[in-house]
């Protein structure tokens, strides 16, 4: 008796899927359908859209996971350097005085500080002065990018986004807590300084 009250509930969820089935393609190709706003996809809460058995749902349900797609946050044409990457390059700034790099020092200087004080003289400064640092570090929080006009004796410049970093320095024995100052230039990181 058993397997005959079976075969009959089998028989009874295949019909309401086949019914189910045949609901749907009519509303689909109703004139009145393709008229009115977008509709959900019908589902239903009978055991069968539980069962193995695919129904008409079970596409759109997947077309919608597949089409779902993560929120990004779209970089504006002009990026910002996070203060991570402008810590990153104040490390790197304090490895080349360690290491007696002027020749990169110099290379890392903002084009606006070589134009206005001229090559020859920041290369002499940094070689003279910079190098005679040690210990160079940031000192505190990064804080976001503000404008500044950057006083030189070819004139004064206004640059975006620069950087006014805390950090600390030994010059001389003793050590020293200044204000680094470190803009983008054609997308990358540069420092600021006054040649002299």
């Amino acid at each position: 008796m058993k397997p005959s009250v079976l075969g009959i509930v089998v028989a009874v969820i295949g019909l309401v899927l086949i019914a189910v089935g045949l609901q749907q393609q009519d509303s689909a190709e109703s004139p009145l359908v393709l008229s009115a706003a977008p509709q959900e996809p019908a589902t239903t809460t009978s055991p069968a859209s539980t069962s193995a058995t695919p129904t008409s749902a079970a596409p759109a349900t997947t077309a919608l996971a597949t089409t779902t797609v993560p929120p990004t946050t779209l970089a504006p044409a002009t990026t910002l350097a996070p203060a991570p990457d402008v810590a990153a390059f104040i490390a790197h700034f304090g490895a080349l005085i360690a290491e007696s790099d002027a020749t990169q020092l110099a290379a890392l200087l903002h084009p606006a500080v070589i134009s206005g004080f001229g090559e020859q003289l920041c290369r002499d400064w940094v070689q003279r002065e910079i190098l005679l640092l040690a210990d160079y570090a940031v000192a505190g929080e990064i804080p976001a990018p503000a404008a500044l006009t950057v006083q030189t004796p070819g004139g004064a410049v206004d640059i975006d986004q620069v950087w006014q970093i805390p950090i600390s320095f030994v010059f001389n024995g003793e050590t020293i807590n200044a204000t680094a100052q470190v803009a983008l230039s054609d997308g990358q990181l540069r420092w600021l300084g006054q040649c002299r």
